[in-house]
């Protein structure tokens, strides 16, 4: 099922990026995706997901539970995932993917939760504070000390550790 679900995102991923638009379902899309042989089941989940992306409301996340989403290629940004984000914000999340903190699981949990939740644009604050709630301690222990920019938040994350 990962590897459908992974394929449907890309495969729609390059449709909105293609058409420089903002994605709407259309049978013609379903139809191709029934053609090529994916369950509807994995295509229902993947529109459940692009389409909360476009949208103000909350997204459940729990199809996304226990699925393995690969690191081979990097996560690309939408145009409207971006405008979300400050350039500083933007910068500090290359860095993050750089260094290979962020698989996509992780990248796709962390979008749907940061613009579901904090007002944009997204600053460097608003990304630790959605980091905090997909890394461990720890981990947000070594981001802090590898990220100039997060530098301050170590002494104040040990701090709020005690």
């Amino acid at each position: 099922m990962s590897n459908n679900i992974v394929e449907i995102l890309s495969i729609i991923v390059k449709k909105i990026l293609d058409n420089d638009v903002l994605y709407e379902p259309d049978e013609e899309l379903i139809q191709f995706l029934l053609d090529q042989g994916y369950p509807s089941e994995d295509i229902d989940i993947v529109l459940k997901i692009v389409s909360g992306i476009y949208s103000d409301s909350y997204i459940d996340l729990s199809p996304l539970s226990g699925i393995e989403l690969s690191n081979m290629c990097p996560r690309i940004m939408t145009r409207s995932e971006k405008n979300k984000l400050t350039a500083d914000a933007l910068g500090i999340l290359e860095k993050i993917q750089g260094i290979g903190f962020l698989d996509l699981q992780k990248i796709e949990y962390l979008f749907l939760m940061l613009f579901n939740t904090f007002d944009v644009p997204i600053d460097a604050d608003g990304l630790w504070e959605g980091l905090k709630q997909i890394f461990e301690d720890c981990e947000l222990e070594v981001l802090s000390r590898i990220i100039p920019e997060f530098n301050d938040y170590n002494v104040f994350y040990k701090h709020h550790l005690n």
